[in-house]
């Protein structure tokens, strides 16, 4: 259990969508997750939590602002990542599926959106602001 001296510093943020709930992000010891947590403060980025029929959770919606190939090419840049599958312009339906951190995540694309899926729902919250954040960054740059 930790106590209050244990913990350098505790940041509260909201997941939004099925299931509203705090989210408590901590950094003990220098550990790193203190500087993930105020970059996702700073951000004020939020996640939806829909699960999918699948049991997959949809945790983010971004405008389609780039092509497919570009989206692929921006996740081969994330540290660790591995593309699995991809299937691209020009046909009925277009996804990007790929591993990172051992979890699997896809995109899919329909109604001028980009929707981004993790296939473990209980996927930690760290590892999927990660992902969103890296996206984010080609989609929505500031």
């Amino acid at each position: 259990m930790l106590r209050p001296r244990d913990v350098a510093s505790c940041y509260f943020l909201t997941r939004v969508g099925a299931i509203n709930q705090n989210i408590v992000i901590i950094s003990i010891d220098g550990d790193n997750f203190l500087s993930l947590a105020a970059a996702i403060v700073a951000d004020a980025m939020r996640l939806i939590d829909i699960r999918t029929c699948d049991g997959s959770r949809q945790y983010l919606c971004l405008p389609r602002a780039v092509a497919w190939n570009a989206l692929r090419d921006h996740a081969m840049q994330l540290p660790e990542a591995e593309v699995v599958n991809f299937v691209g312009e020009g046909l009925a339906q277009a996804w990007l599926d790929f591993v990172f951190r051992g979890h699997r995540f896809l995109v899919r694309g329909h109604d001028g959106q980009f929707h981004f899926f993790v296939r473990d729902p209980h996927c930690p919250d760290l590892i999927v602001y990660q992902v969103a954040r890296h996206f984010k960054e080609l989609l929505m740059p500031t």
